[in-house]
């Protein structure tokens, strides 16, 4: 419903917006994107790269959509202790409690359509810049990548077992079961936010941009948890 909710405002912006400027200009951006997720231990480092229009709105403000292919994902560090019966062929009388460590990296490439309003303030070399909006992003391609390690206590060190992986996440599928815990990858194909933004373009055209992106939806398919996405991007333009 809200993905629903959010692609009709997207129509309707665009709708109301489209005949602002008959005369639009056009720039390129890209970058580094930082990114995470809300079940995050810490970020991977990727990129940006697109294309975006300004047209005139008056009094200073520009509305401005953009098209970029934008690398997002996350990676996780945990490491957890469990009694007897953990699973895995492991029973009670085989281990006492164990130590569960999983490291993980995900990285999942988007097409990103940003519909961005934007301030300019002018100065003598060129001016300040700041604005928001939504965005959505279609899911191309993905990986999901790493290992898990059990290992009997109080010797953490003898590992009793180890699985590791590296596959394609399964993109707008839904799991029909859970095979193993690497279905926790699978996404959705449709992710929806809002962006902000904000720099300084320089007279001769060049800009520089530090973005914002908030991810408002569920991306993971099944019932196995939320994630949402989340950037920091740092990018270098150019108006023409």
């Amino acid at each position: 419903m809200l993905n629903k909710i959010t692609l009709s405002a997207f129509l309707l912006i665009v709708g109301s917006t489209a005949s602002a400027q008959t005369t639009p200009t056009f720039g390129v951006k890209a970058g580094l994107n930082f990114a995470s997720t809300t079940n995050t231990t810490s970020a991977i480092t990727s990129f940006s790269a697109g294309a975006f229009a300004n047209m005139d709105m008056g009094k200073s403000v520009w509305f401005q959509p953009g098209i970029y292919y934008s690398g997002k994902g996350y990676e996780l560090h945990q490491a957890d202790m469990y009694n007897a019966g953990i699973g895995f062929g492991l029973v009670a009388s085989d281990i006492s409690a164990a130590r569960v460590k999983n490291e993980e990296k995900t990285t999942i490439n988007y097409l990103q359509i940003p519909l961005n309003f934007v301030y300019h303030k002018s100065v003598k070399l060129g001016s300040f810049f700041i604005g928001a909006g939504p965005f959505a992003s279609i899911a191309l391609s993905g990986r999901y990548k790493g290992y898990a390690e059990y290992s009997m206590l109080p010797n953490q060190n003898d590992i009793i077992y180890r699985y590791d992986f590296d596959r394609k996440i399964k993109i707008g599928e839904e799991p029909e079961q859970m095979e193993d815990y690497t279905q926790f990858s699978d996404i959705k194909r449709m992710d929806f936010g809002a962006t902000a933004l904000a720099g300084f373009a320089f007279n001769n055209g060049l800009l520089f941009n530090v973005n914002y992106d908030l991810g408002l939806t569920n991306i993971r398919s099944g019932n196995y948890g939320t994630v949402k996405t989340r950037i920091i991007g740092f990018s270098l333009g150019f108006n023409f």
